[in-house]
């Protein structure tokens, strides 16, 4: 079966992770106050290491890297710290969408300003809390990731509105489905450490940014 990307991370646990906002910004402190000038948009950067792995788990992620060439293949990455919405942990797995049928942590995207998502397809009253993760897809196909900035209870018909930080830049693909779990943004890899441990169990490590 062909490799297709963006391609999903391996989903081993994390000794460490940090998922982080970068920004760019020039700063003039003259005539007393504070000016600042975002010079580029801001962008997500990754940097994680595993638990301690055997060999064969060491294989995959060796295999996985080797598909990405380095930077030039994209995967769907995600922040280990905030896999699920933090009102409802897990258990936001085993409710049911207003509309009916099972929650599986997607909604549809049905608007967007610069700094709202809005959705539909929700569980009834359903609480998002302030630091929850959402990913949304551009008509490029590049997934982007949104952390949502006030709480917020939706509509008994499970529509919500969240405002959202960093902005939302570029073309939407509406009624294409929003992640609210395991919420994932593309990404490249740009540094991968597998090294070779024989029997013993070892940690991996790689870096990357989105793109």
């Amino acid at each position: 079966m062909a490799i297709t990307f963006p391609r999903a991370m391996p989903t081993d646990k994390f000794e460490t992770s940090a998922f982080e906002l970068v920004r760019n910004e020039a700063i003039n402190r003259a005539g007393g106050r504070i000016i600042s000038h975002e010079l580029f948009d801001p962008y997500w950067s990754f940097k994680a290491t595993t638990i301690p792995l055997y060999a064969a788990d060491r294989a995959r992620w060796r295999s996985w890297a080797l598909s990405l060439k380095g930077a030039a293949n994209p995967f769907l990455a995600f922040d280990p710290e905030s896999v699920y919405p933090l009102t409802y942990g897990a258990a936001v797995l085993q409710l049911a969408r207003a509309v009916g049928g099972a929650f599986d942590g997607t909604a549809t995207v049905t608007t967007t300003t610069a700094t709202t998502i809005s959705l539909s397809g929700l569980p009834a009253n359903y609480e998002a809390s302030v630091g929850d993760n959402v990913s949304i897809q551009l008509t490029t196909g590049r997934r982007t990731l949104h952390v949502v900035q006030e709480p917020v209870t939706g509509s008994a018909g499970g529509t919500i509105t969240l405002s959202v930080e960093p902005p939302v830049i570029g073309t939407v693909a509406l009624v294409q489905s929003a992640q609210l779990v395991r919420a994932t943004c593309t990404m490249r890899l740009v540094n991968f450490s597998a090294p070779a441990a024989g029997a013993l169990a070892s940690p991996i490590s790689f870096e990357a940014t989105e793109g």
